[in-house]
């Protein structure tokens, strides 16, 4: 009987090591600096393609070690405890095939009979080769620009086209990429769409690894023109938290967007006016909120907004200020090219209200 209550003791012990937050025992004191315990520097590296080995530096005064893992930002889950202050790392073997994850460790001492943690250092490490991203844009007559996205610095990166989306590619550069990938494809036939994708390799344990293959992107090898009329309907010498430009895109030859979620919808405005006497400049943040196809409806703005050749647009900004416009005022704006990191420009206005988008896309 007696071995039995232990038994359950310790079954209980577990449960509420599992269910309690980040798996912290009932009794414990949560992390945090009172504890007097320092925090680890982790590290990690993958082992194979579902086995990752996460170590750290021993911690003064600890007694012992909890470790979590996560395939997301949150969602943390307990995977160890280790005792005893030499025990400085753990082999993760049951990882998925190709997948990123996040690792938290905690060291922890004990106070007045309480297990006191420290904070939390973090580390992230994919198990194995993921797969990678490619997109491509025109660059100018007979040239397409590739963008590679690998997950790891030490990945290689293979890429390869064709001229049908489903016929048959060939390997047109194959490099170490450390995280990121740009080429220029040059030599190709005017104004003639052609496809590409592209396969990761990584060697873990003295075993290379290839990952499955990348989306299919596509471009056509011609000039890349953009243009974007821009008519500033705020009122100078108006005070107002308020601000509404029309754009229209006149030309185009790639995907645009302007982008909202990058920077979280904020945007800066500069405002500007010159007298005799005077010189008088400001800027404030502005945060796009909303858009209208006629300037009378507004729709709350919560992704990137994709403009069209031809298309007009009513973007409404908001200040948390309110701000005194004035002439030669200009907002700051984002404008993606098919996927394409962002490509920063600007709304320069004219005495008249109107002015045009220029960007700093360079073929």
């Amino acid at each position: 009987m007696r071995r039995n209550l232990k038994v359950m003791m310790g079954v209980l012990a577990a449960v509420l090591m599992l269910t309690t937050s980040f798996g912290f025992a009932a009794g414990d004191v949560r992390p945090g600096p009172d504890g007097k315990v320092g925090t680890p520097q982790v590290t990690a590296k993958a082992l194979s393609q579902t086995s990752i080995k996460v170590s750290w530096k021993a911690v003064k005064g600890a007694k012992g070690y909890v470790v979590y893992r996560s395939r997301t930002e949150d969602g943390y889950k307990w995977i160890k405890t280790l005792y005893g202050a030499s025990k400085t790392s753990i082999v993760d073997k049951n990882c998925k095939k190709n997948t990123s994850y996040r690792y938290k460790v905690f060291a922890f001492k004990y106070e007045n009979g309480q297990r006191v943690y420290g904070e939390s250092d973090w580390v992230s490490e994919v198990a194995g080769v993921k797969q990678p991203e490619v997109v491509v844009w025109p660059a100018g007559e007979g040239r397409i620009r590739l963008y590679g996205n690998c997950k790891t610095e030490d990945d290689k990166i293979a890429v390869y086209r064709s001229t049908a989306k489903n016929g048959k590619y060939k390997k047109i550069v194959a490099k170490k990429a450390y995280g990121q990938l740009y080429y220029l494809d040059k030599g190709l036939k005017k104004d003639e769409i052609y496809y590409y994708k592209a396969k990761a390799s990584r060697t873990l344990s003295g075993k290379t690894y290839t990952s499955p293959w990348s989306n299919t992107a596509s471009a056509q090898a011609s000039n890349v023109s953009v243009q974007i009329d821009v008519e500033d309907l705020n009122h100078a010498g108006q005070k107002t938290d308020t601000f509404v430009y029309k754009l229209t895109m006149t030309e185009k030859s790639a995907p645009a967007a302007i982008l909202f979620a990058e920077n979280q919808g904020r945007f800066i405005w500069y405002g500007q006016k010159e007298t005799e006497s005077s010189h008088w400049t400001s800027s404030t943040i502005l945060y796009l909120d909303s858009y209208s196809a006629d300037g009378k409806s507004f729709v709350k703005m919560t992704e990137d907004y994709l403009l069209k050749p031809g298309e007009t647009v009513y973007l409404k900004f908001l200040s948390k200020d309110q701000a005194m416009y004035y002439d030669y005022c200009w907002l700051g704006l984002s404008v993606s090219f098919a996927g394409l990191p962002n490509i920063e420009g600007s709304l320069t206005m004219n005495r008249d209200g109107t002015g045009r988008y220029t960007d700093d896309y360079d073929v």
